[in-house]
C-alpha cells in the first residue's frame, strides 16, 4: 500500500473488466475516509467527492464552489468516480494518505482490482 500512497495520482479498475457501483462507493466513502475525513460531493462535477480534514474546510470550498464553480478545486484529496475507473488525485501531499489508505482498501476488500499511476504503469502487484 505504501508504493501507492507515494504516487501522485492513482487509477483503479475492476480486474474483471467491470463496472463500479458508484452509488455504493459513494455511500461508503465517508466510511472509508475514516472519522477524520470530511467529504463533499461537488454539486458542479457530480464524480468529483472532495475529502477535507476538518468540517469548516469543508464548508469554506463548499461556499467558494458555490461562489465561482468555474475556479480551481481546493488542495485536497479528489476522488472521481466513474463506473469504469476510480481515480485518486493524491497531490494534496501525505498529510491526505489515511483517507486515500481507507480508500483503498475499501476498494480492494469488495473487488479484484487493478492499480495504475499517473504514467500508466501498473502497481497492482506492489503496493
Amino acid at each position: 500500500m505504501e508504493n501507492w500512497l507515494n504516487q501522485e495520482e492513482l487509477f483503479v479498475t475492476r480486474a474483471d473488466g467491470g463496472h463500479f457501483d458508484v452509488s455504493a462507493v459513494a455511500a461508503a466513502l465517508p466510511e472509508a475516509v475514516g472519522d477524520g475525513g470530511f467529504v463533499l460531493q461537488d454539486e458542479f462535477v457530480p464524480e468529483l467527492h472532495l475529502v477535507f480534514r476538518s468540517a469548516q474546510e469543508r464548508e469554506a470550498a463548499r461556499v467558494q464552489r458555490h461562489s465561482d464553480p468555474r475556479g480551481t478545486l481546493p488542495y485536497v484529496l479528489i476522488v472521481r468516480l466513474l463506473p469504469e475507473q476510480v481515480s485518486i488525485n493524491q497531490f494534496c501531499g501525505p498529510d491526505y494518505a489515511e483517507y486515500s489508505r481507507g480508500l483503498l482498501t475499501w476498494l480492494t476488500t469488495h473487488h479484484a482490482c487493478r492499480v495504475r499511476n499517473e504514467a500508466g504503469v501498473d502497481l497492482t502487484s506492489t503496493p
